[in-house]
């Protein structure tokens, strides 16, 4: 008796359907992709599924439902990631304040104390400006002073990497106006106010900047600065501060 080609291929398929539950049936559960295959929706509805799958359901249920938090965490991760990219490639604000010591370039006049409060504006990752307002308090040899300044500062960024929050480098001049106020004790209790003209003023900072979170950063900085005109004082400071990004 000959059989054609199509009759050989018939049978053949046949076969197949009737032992390939049978071996699927006698397949073991050696890894979580053969749970996945043999014990899933599909093997239950074509009745392939394997005889291990209840022995071995907690195992990897666990393990799946570990996979999906994973996968939440990496998309949440990456999320925040974009977030962060997109913040860095667009307009932010930011505000701060400093503390530190002045240093006089005149003998008579004693080291200061003093800070700033400043508010500004990140274009990107490289360049910034802020508005400043500075305030230094001291003593002289015969009275006490205090100065102040409004100053607008441009602020050149050189991060250490390629990443949102990354330690950086910077320089920041800046131009504005000061005044100076020394008040004399020329008799107990009585008090002499003096204040000094409004003078346009020049300084420069720079330092060195570390993130200590997604929004602060912890910095500290050197500042020189010096009122353009005759018989004026000017400052060497050195700083420590923080940073808010928003």
């Amino acid at each position: 008796m000959l059989f054609k080609n199509s009759d050989i291929a018939s049978i053949v398929a046949i076969f197949g359907l009737l032992i390939m539950p049978s071996l699927a049936q006698a397949k073991n559960i050696e890894s979580y992709e053969d749970y996945q295959q043999y014990c899933g929706p599909a093997a239950y509805q074509y009745g392939i599924q394997s005889p291990d799958c209840d022995r071995y359901k907690d195992i990897y249920e666990n393990q799946l439902q570990e996979e999906l938090e994973q996968r939440q965490i990496r998309r949440r991760n990456m999320e925040s990631e974009n977030n962060e990219k997109n913040n860095e490639e667009g307009i932010s604000g930011y505000v701060g304040t400093t503390l530190g010591l002045f240093f006089p370039n005149e003998e008579s006049v004693n080291t200061g104390f003093g800070g700033n409060l400043y508010v500004g504006a990140k274009f990107n990752q490289y360049f910034a400006t802020d508005l400043e307002l500075v305030s230094i308090y001291g003593s002289t040899d015969n009275d006490n002073y205090g100065v102040w300044g409004l100053f607008l500062n441009p602020r050149f960024i050189l991060p250490f990497e390629d990443k949102p929050n990354s330690s950086s480098l910077y320089i920041s001049p800046g131009i504005g106006i000061s005044q100076a106020i020394s008040v004399d004790n020329i008799l107990e209790n009585i008090y002499v106010v003096y204040v000094d003209d409004s003078r346009f003023t020049w300084q420069i900072k720079g330092g060195v900047s570390f993130p200590i979170s997604r929004k602060f950063d912890l910095f500290g900085q050197l500042r020189y600065a010096s009122q353009s005109a005759d018989n004026t004082i000017d400052f060497f400071g050195t700083e420590i501060g923080v940073d808010f990004q928003f």
